[in-house]
C-alpha cells in the first residue's frame, strides 16, 4: 500500500508523465527553508549562485528538507525502499525580471538508465502570474526532440536551452502549486515556464531521485544514500552535510558539481553556477 500517494497518481505519472500537487510540508515549514535561503543570499554574492547546484551538499537546512520523512515516504511509493538522491537544485525566478524557461526536455542533457524521476518541491507558491512550471502531458513518451544552448541571459536554465525543432504545444498545462505541495515528473517530458508577472518572488527546489539499480550514462556518478541500502555500486556515495559551508562540505560540492558537468555540460562551454 502507498504511504503518501494513492494508485491512481502513480498510474497518472506513467501514463501522462506527471502527478501532483501532493501536500507534504506545512506552510510554516516552507516559510522556515525560505529564510534560510534568504539569509543565506544576504551572506554572500557568490554562495547565492552556488546554492543553485546542490545545495543539500552544502546546507543542512537543505538536506533537513529532502530528508522529511513523509518526503522520502512519497519517493519510497514510487521506487521501493532503497533510494539515491542523485541532485538537488534551487531556482528563483524574480518579479518583473523577465526570466522564463524555454520549452526541453531533460533527457537531452542528463540520462539514467532504466529510471528516475524529478520532483518539484514549491517553497513559495507556484501560479501561472509568477511563472509556474508549463508543461505537455504525455510528451514524456515522445522522441528526444533537437536542443540548443542559446545565449539569452534571460533563461533560467543554466545552458540557455530550448527546443529548436517545431512540435504541438497547444495541450500545455499550467502546474499551480501551492507552498508545501509538490508534483512528480518524467525527465523527458516536455516543459519551460514563462516569465514572473506577479509582485512577489517564486522559488522552488528540483529533487530527483532513482533507485540504486539505476546507471548513469556515460561518466560514473555521485549520489546520496536517501533510504534503505544501495546493493548495486553504480554511483560514488557521497555523505550528508554537517556544519554549513564548511570545508569538507565545499570540497563534496565541488566535486559533486563536477560530475553533473561532466555529463549534463559534455560539449558546452559553459560553466555551471555551481563551480563560479
Amino acid at each position: 500500500m502507498p504511504k503518501v500517494m494513492v494508485m491512481a497518481q502513480v498510474q497518472q505519472l506513467k501514463s501522462q508523465g506527471y502527478c501532483g500537487p501532493i501536500k507534504i510540508f506545512s506552510s510554516d515549514e516552507m516559510t522556515h527553508y525560505n529564510r534560510h535561503l534568504e539569509r543565506c543570499e544576504r551572506l554572500d554574492a557568490k554562495l547565492a549562485v552556488r546554492m543553485e547546484s546542490q545545495p543539500h551538499l552544502l546546507f543542512p537546512w537543505m538536506s533537513e528538507l529532502v530528508q522529511n520523512s513523509r518526503f522520502v515516504d512519497a519517493w519510497e511509493d514510487l521506487f521501493g525502499n532503497d533510494l539515491l538522491l542523485t541532485s538537488t537544485s534551487l531556482r528563483r525566478k524574480e518579479p518583473g525580471a523577465g526570466q522564463y524557461a524555454g520549452w526541453h526536455q531533460d533527457t537531452f542533457y542528463i540520462r539514467y538508465e532504466p529510471i528516475w524521476y524529478i520532483c518539484l518541491v514549491a517553497i513559495t507558491d507556484q501560479t501561472v502570474e509568477n511563472g509556474c512550471l508549463h508543461l505537455i502531458p504525455g510528451s514524456h513518451q515522445w522522441p528526444l526532440l533537437q536542443h540548443a544552448d542559446t545565449e539569452d541571459l534571460s533563461s533560467v536554465l543554466t545552458r540557455g536551452q530550448r527546443i529548436t525543432e517545431s512540435f504541438d504545444d497547444s495541450g500545455a498545462s499550467p502546474m499551480e502549486l501551492a507552498a508545501g505541495e509538490i508534483m512528480f515528473f518524467h525527465p523527458g517530458i516536455v516543459h519551460g515556464s514563462p516569465p514572473n508577472h506577479s509582485s512577489q518572488r517564486r522559488v522552488l527546489s528540483l529533487v530527483e531521485v532513482c533507485p540504486p539499480k539505476t546507471r548513469r550514462t556515460g561518466q560514473r556518478g555521485r549520489a546520496t544514500l536517501l533510504r534503505g541500502v544501495d546493493t548495486y555500486g553504480h554511483f560514488d556515495l557521497v555523505e550528508w552535510p554537517i556544519t554549513e559551508c564548511g570545508p569538507r562540505e565545499v570540497e563534496m560540492h565541488r566535486m559533486a558539481c563536477q560530475s553533473r558537468v561532466a555529463q549534463m555540460y559534455l560539449g558546452s562551454e559553459r560553466i555551471p553556477p555551481g563551480l563560479r
